[in-house]
């Protein structure tokens, strides 16, 4: 059974993809610099999609995107994904 404390503490944390970051990462690496479209084309996601995760940290992505941007851009998930702590939280808020 959850406390009312550990629920307040598990609803802290914010999960954030990263993926201007790892495209930046894959240029870098492989010295070939992908658009959204780009992007779109090698995972099958809607260039929409791709910009919406790219402007918005926090926006939701399902594991299956997540595998599938993980594979294009050669990446693991713990490259894509990071994971505010609530020290964290309280500090830019």
């Amino acid at each position: 059974m959850q406390t009312t404390y550990q629920a307040e503490l598990y609803c802290q944390y914010k999960m954030k993809i990263r993926l201007r970051e790892q495209m930046a990462a894959y240029r870098q690496r492989t010295g070939e610099a992908l658009t959204y479209a780009q992007l779109a084309e090698r995972t099958g996601l809607s260039r929409a999609s791709l910009e919406s995760l790219g402007t918005r940290p926090s926006y939701n992505a399902t594991l299956a995107t997540i595998e599938k941007i993980c594979h294009a851009l050669e990446c693991s998930p713990g490259d894509l994904l990071d994971l505010d702590h609530p020290a964290d939280l309280r500090e830019a808020g």
